[in-house]
């Protein structure tokens, strides 16, 4: 956690590390060989951490950002209209000091399909990965039957998926 530790959903709060500690982590972690990076604007001051501490290291790692969720004045908010996500996306590229991202997600606030049927955001995260802006799109939902969904369209989906929760064991199948 090197962004946010406001409204979270650990029990405990906790500290964040300082500026320079994010960087160290950041660049230990590449060190190590730790190569996919999970952010988004909805994690306080990650990506502009994540931007600094990468530097001339961004190309050694698969970085994936979100849009949909914005977090500000120490709430979520959530918007997930095509000009939401364009601003956001252009914000997470200025704060990650890249010109692009590997992986693009929505951000789910748990409305899966709702998201998915209802706002023109996939049409969107479509005309951002052909402009160059992302090399994939997709999901990271809260539903099996919204990651069912996001299967027609997705490049990539982030389940949950541990001891107490496989409810998304038979999409993660289909996706296989």
């Amino acid at each position: 956690k090197l962004g946010r530790n406001i409204d979270v959903k650990y029990p405990k709060s906790f500290d964040l590390p300082s500026d320079q500690e994010a960087c160290d982590i950041v660049l230990a972690m590449l060190d190590l060989g730790i190569t996919l990076i999970d952010t988004a604007p909805a994690y306080g001051l990650s990506e502009s951490r994540l931007g600094i501490a990468l530097g001339n290291r961004r190309e050694e790692v698969v970085l994936s950002s979100k849009v949909g969720e914005q977090f500000q004045d120490g709430r979520s908010h959530f918007d997930f209209t095509g000009p939401a996500a364009r601003r956001s996306v252009e914000a997470s590229l200025r704060r990650l000091g890249t010109d692009h991202l590997d992986i693009l997600l929505i951000h789910s606030d748990g409305r899966d399909e709702w998201i998915q049927r209802e706002t023109d955001l996939i049409e969107t995260l479509k005309s951002i990965k052909a402009e160059g802006k992302t090399r994939a799109i997709g999901l990271s939902g809260k539903t099996p039957e919204g990651a069912g969904l996001a299967l027609t369209w997705a490049d990539v989906l982030m389940c949950p998926w541990h001891p107490l929760d496989r409810s998304h064991e038979s999409v993660m199948a289909s996706a296989r």
